[in-house]
Order: structure tokens, then C-alpha cells, then sequence
């Protein structure tokens, strides 16, 4: 069957963009694309085809004649979905926020860095294999029970992910000037971590004998509650929910966090996103086709780029609806 014109247009940009030939009912991957070489093929699907095309498109129709069918049964569907999403949302306003990274342990810090253009990767001779390239916080394992009523036994079982984001809850609150009461403002929130790697540790270093019963390691553990957790021990008084999914977590829970301010069931909702891996410390061994570097470095949007690096730290927003913050004063 000879392709259609659509078809057509649509293998040749893929060559164009991919550099590599690609048969009809073959997956974008299989012919040889990358996902950074799928948004450069979106960006030229954009700029060369009569109708706009969704990034998630190329994801959800993933062959050039199943894009094709859908680009010809639906070439607005796009438009129409982003102008329909847009109407009458309720704009949200950003009062607070904390972050803590490799070279920047808080925003004045973190704003240095980025003026300056500085990384906050560390290069280093790694054993033969690896790629010998880190970002790692200071302080991976600080923590002050004690100013969270916390017992030094509870303290060293818990994950540090809950413990960074304990803490970041409480610099993104103290910098918005709110603090949690019984009779003050309903105060949410949305949260995700990582891979808790630190338990996998303990469970390889600590006799079982001394270990707590199952329920407690989840507890200081299990993803599931990572968000209830902090909000108990912070005093918050609206609605606690943790979020996992992979590389997006964080980015669903400000959409989540923005979602609950307009439905009334919070007045301020925090949004956070923490991972501490004490295991990315040593470096890592690099694939081609994965998503970490060859050489360790970020280069984000570049044509040179060639991936992303493992990281460790945690960024916390104070969400508030923008007519409520300003009647309120806040900045």
C-alpha cells in the first residue's frame, strides 16, 4: 500500500531529524530515536506540519502510520484541549519556598548559583567502568530530632529523605511567615521522594534481631507515608498526600497542590520533591540508549547533551491562591 502524503511527510522529517530510516509500522524508538530526539522531532513537527502536534502524542501513537491516523482524524484535538485546560482556572500564587542541592544548602545560595552560572556536579576519578560524576547535598544525614519531638532511636531508622523533608517544610513555611496553629490557616500537603536505598542499607548492616517489626520500618520507610508522616509531625492540618510518578512526582504535586486550593479543601498547600541516595556517591556506569550522561554533565535543551546524572536534594513551595495572597499581604 503506498503511503499517504501524510505518512510521507512524516518519514521524511523523522529522517531529517533522527538521521536514520524508519519503515512504516516501526516505533520511533526502534528506528533509533531517543526521547531527547523526540522532542526534536516535535519541535520540527511543529514548525513543518499544517496542524500543531502534542509532545504526548508521539508517546501515545508511536509509529509514523499510527501518528498519521490520529493527525488526520483529530488536527485540532491539541488546541483544543490546551484552550479548554486554561479556562477559568484560578490562578495560584508562590508565598514560600525552600531548597537544598549539592553547592546551595538554601535560595540565597541557590540564586548565587545560578547568576553564576556555577554546577553543582563534582567530578572525581571513579573506579574503571564508572562515570565519575556526583551531586550530592551537604549534610546528607543531618538532622535535629529533638526541635521535631523526635527520639534519637526513631531519628537514626528513619529515612533521610523524611528527614529533609521535615525539614524543608519548615524553611518554605518560615519563609512565607506562616506558622502551623490550631486555629490558623488549613495547611496541605503533596510530597514525593525516591528510592529508599538508606533502607536497603540498613537491612544489608543491621542484625535482624535489632531491627523494629515490619510495620515500624514502614513507617519510617515506605513511600506511602512520606506526605501523612511530615504533616503529623508538622501540625498541618489539611489534606496529606504522597505522589509517585518517577521524574514527574514533583511537577504533580504543585498541578495536585494548585488542584486542592481551588476546590477549598486546604487554604495553603505545601508541594515538595526530595531525594537523598547516599549510594550516588561513588558514581555511576553509563548506557547508551539510558538517561544518565557519558561524561557527567547536564546540558539541558543543547545538541550536545547526552543525558542527566543521579542526584540528591529537595525543593518545597507554598502554594496559595494569588486573590487570597494578596488580600493577605503576602509577597
Amino acid at each position: 500500500m503506498p503511503l499517504s502524503a501524510l505518512e510521507q511527510q512524516l518519514s521524511e522529517l523523522f529522517v531529517a531529524v533522527i538521521g536514520r530510516d524508519i519503515e512504516l509500522d516501526q516505533t520511533f524508538f526502534e528506528a533509533g530515536a531517543t526521547s531527547l530526539g523526540l522532542m526534536r522531532l516535535h519541535a520540527r513537527f511543529n514548525e513543518q506540519l499544517p496542524q500543531p502536534v502534542a509532545m504526548a502524542a508521539l508517546f501515545e501513537h508511536v509509529t509514523v502510520r499510527r501518528l498519521a491516523q490520529h493527525l488526520s482524524a483529530s488536527p485540532s484535538v491539541s488546541v483544543a484541549r490546551a484552550q479548554g485546560s486554561d479556562a477559568g482556572e484560578q490562578p495560584m500564587a508562590i508565598i514560600g519556598m525552600s531548597v537544598n542541592v549539592a553547592g546551595a544548602g538554601n535560595l540565597a545560595e541557590f540564586w548565587a548559583m545560578v547568576q553564576g552560572n556555577e554546577l553543582g556536579i563534582e567530578l572525581f576519578d571513579a573506579a574503571d567502568g564508572l562515570v565519575g560524576a556526583r551531586s550530592q547535598l551537604a549534610g546528607m544525614l543531618d538532622f535535629d530530632p529533638e526541635y521535631f519531638g523526635i527520639s534519637l532511636q526513631e531519628a537514626r531508622l528513619m529515612d533521610p529523605q523524611q528527614r529533609h523533608l521535615l525539614m524543608g517544610c519548615v524553611q518554605a513555611l518560615q519563609h512565607a511567615a506562616i506558622t502551623p496553629t490550631a486555629d490558623g490557616p488549613r495547611i496541605g500537603l503533596i510530597a514525593s521522594c525516591g528510592e529508599t536505598t538508606y533502607f536497603q542499607q540498613m537491612l544489608r548492616e543491621t542484625a535482624e534481631g535489632d531491627l523494629p517489626d515490619g510495620f515500624q520500618m514502614a513507617l519510617h520507610h515506605d513511600k506511602d507515608f512520606l506526605a501523612t508522616k511530615a504533616a503529623y509531625h508538622l501540625d498541618l492540618g489539611g489534606p496529606a498526600l504522597s505522589v509517585q510518578a518517577a521524574c514527574g512526582s514533583s511537577l504533580i504535586a504543585v498541578h495536585l497542590a494548585a488542584a486542592m486550593l481551588r476546590q477549598g479543601d486546604s487554604d495553603v498547600m505545601l508541594a515538595a520533591g526530595v531525594l537523598v541516595d547516599p549510594t550516588l556517591t561513588n558514581g555511576y556506569r553509563y548506557r547508551p540508549q539510558h538517561i544518565f550522561s557519558r561524561d557527567g554533565l547536564c546540558r539541558p535543551f543543547s545538541d550536545d547533551t547526552s543525558g542527566t546524572i543521579g542526584a540528591s536534594g529537595y525543593g518545597v513551595v507554598v502554594l496559595k491562591p494569588l486573590a487570597r495572597a494578596q488580600a493577605d499581604g503576602d509577597r
